[in-house]
């Protein structure tokens, strides 16, 4: 029975492997590519990317706003 584990072990392995490089080919061929001759004047915000820093600093300016007022209420 083990030789059967090792056996499916390494057939998985194998696939798993073949597999993400396919991906990983794929990913690459779908991936626009940066031409220099594009204007940079005219490329869009990265929209997720400024919505994640907007909540991080919202995050923590409520964190912080928090903290303070739960400092003051223990002070006082």
């Amino acid at each position: 029975m083990n030789a059967l584990n090792r056996r499916h072990a390494l057939l998985g392995w194998l696939v798993w492997s073949v597999f993400k490089g396919y991906l990983r080919q794929r990913a690459r061929s779908a991936r626009p590519a940066l031409v220099p001759s594009v204007d940079l004047a005219e490329r869009r915000a990265n929209r997720p990317a400024l919505a994640l820093a907007f909540a991080l600093v919202a995050g923590v300016a409520t964190f912080v706003a928090l903290r303070l007022r739960d400092a003051a209420d223990a002070s006082a």
